[in-house]
């Protein structure tokens, strides 16, 4: 598509040329220097030790992530022996003494259904270990002999919340940031940690409500066993879904086969469809009590992360930071429906955190308010993998410390690109 940029819709916050600044006031200020982003970072917070209830879902976790593929494994073992135990031992059924004419299909189709829904179901079970995971996408990642100040700030956030460096910094086009095994599985035994940081969430926040980001984040970083056992039942929750929902070429060829083959014969086929069917929904059910489980051990690390960050940067930053990082979401959100139909005409925009700005400045106090008013009075579900953003709120603003950071400046600054 032509590399045309969204002056029609958004001329005073996206342009392509040098003179006129982007949104965010970017391009006004000149980025901080290696020194002065470490200065902005004074002392070290207090601590944050670990709760009962933490303690408890992470015992949990680590029987669930036993017991659960324990139980899977069980689940194919025991088919593929009763398939075995059928074959071997009920050939007498081929013999079909004293049955004569037609009726002697009977008994080898007793034979054989149960033969061939068995193979089915146990190939469809063990199919999954097989199947590789989707690829992802390289991540972007910074240098840092190119954004000198970036790094500064975070080792210093690191030092004041008492975690470990991360061995990478990575950056995408999203309003959030995230902790995570660089490594993937390898590296649980280890502080080999990734942060992403994602640019929209840059531009929209100022030093001191980025700082707290980090320090969240970082505070999952201390949570070592935590983060490792999350990842691995993450991991395992996912595999579940993907047993219970991802349909490939074998489930295409069973029920294509299943519906044009004759009747007569295809009902063996469709009883193993329905066998798989039932074994899905059992897997199901486990997907769902590990879902559970894992959900309630996020959300006490959530309020274990937010501990660090209410103590880098005080209640009433943190309050306001997820009241922003809601505006800046619900912004972020309506700027891809906005780059969604502009793309269908050719157009595209060279400045997506920008963009994400912009939307967030056309919102009308209505929606700002509206917004602002859910974070308070959202109830929490089940599922939840985060504590409602009112409970998180209240804990922030009820919390008496004296914060470590205190710039308002935009957080573009620690940034040199």
């Amino acid at each position: 598509f032509p590399a045309r940029v969204l002056i029609s819709r958004f001329p005073e916050h996206v342009t392509v040329t040098d003179e006129t600044t982007a949104a965010a006031g970017r391009g006004t200020v000149h980025p901080f220097t290696a020194e002065e982003a470490a200065a902005l970072v004074t002392g070290r917070i207090t601590p944050v030790r670990t709760t009962t209830a933490y303690r408890v879902s992470l015992a949990l976790v680590g029987v669930m992530m036993v017991l659960l593929p324990l139980v899977y494994l069980a689940l194919v073992a025991g088919t593929a022996w009763g398939v075995w135990w059928h074959v071997t031992n009920n050939t007498d059924l081929l013999e079909a003494r004293g049955v004569r004419g037609r009726a002697r299909a009977f008994p080898v189709l007793l034979y054989v259904a149960p033969a061939v829904v068995g193979a089915v179901l146990v190939v469809f079970m063990v199919k999954p270990f097989l199947a590789r995971r989707p690829k992802e996408a390289a991540p972007r990642s910074l240098d840092p002999g190119e954004e000198p100040a970036l790094f500064a700030f975070v080792a210093a956030v690191c030092r004041a919340v008492g975690a470990p460096l991360p061995k990478r910094i990575d950056v995408d086009m999203h309003v959030n940031a995230s902790a995570s095994h660089r490594r993937g599985l390898l590296s649980l035994l280890g502080d080999d940690l990734v942060l992403t940081i994602g640019l929209p969430l840059v531009a929209g926040l100022s030093v001191e409500q980025f700082a707290g980001v980090l320090a969240h984040e970082f505070g999952h970083f201390t949570q070592g066993a935590g983060m490792g056992f999350g990842a691995l039942i993450g991991r395992v929750n996912a595999w579940f879904a993907r047993v219970v929902w991802q349909r490939d070429a074998w489930d295409e060829w069973l029920e294509a086969t299943s519906r044009s083959i004759d009747l007569r014969v295809g009902w063996i086929l469709w009883l193993a469809r329905g066998c798989v069917w039932v074994t899905r929904r059992a897997l199901f059910g486990l997907m769902w009590l590990a879902h559970a489980i894992s959900c309630h051990l996020s959300r006490q690390m959530e309020y274990d992360a937010d501990l660090h960050q209410t103590r880098l940067v005080g209640g009433e930053v943190v309050a306001g930071t997820f009241v922003r990082l809601l505006l800046l979401a619900f912004a972020e959100r309506k700027a891809w429906q906005t780059l969604g139909g502009s793309l269908v005409e050719g157009v595209v925009a060279d400045d997506i955190p920008g963009l994400v700005v912009a939307q967030e400045t056309r919102l009308s106090p209505e929606e700002k308010v509206s917004i602002a008013r859910a974070a308070v009075t959202e109830r929490r579900e089940l599922f939840a993998t985060h504590p409602t953003n009112g409970d998180r709120i209240a804990r922030a603003r009820a919390a008496d410390v004296v914060p470590l950071v205190a710039c308002r400046e935009p957080a573009t600054r620690l940034f040199a690109d």
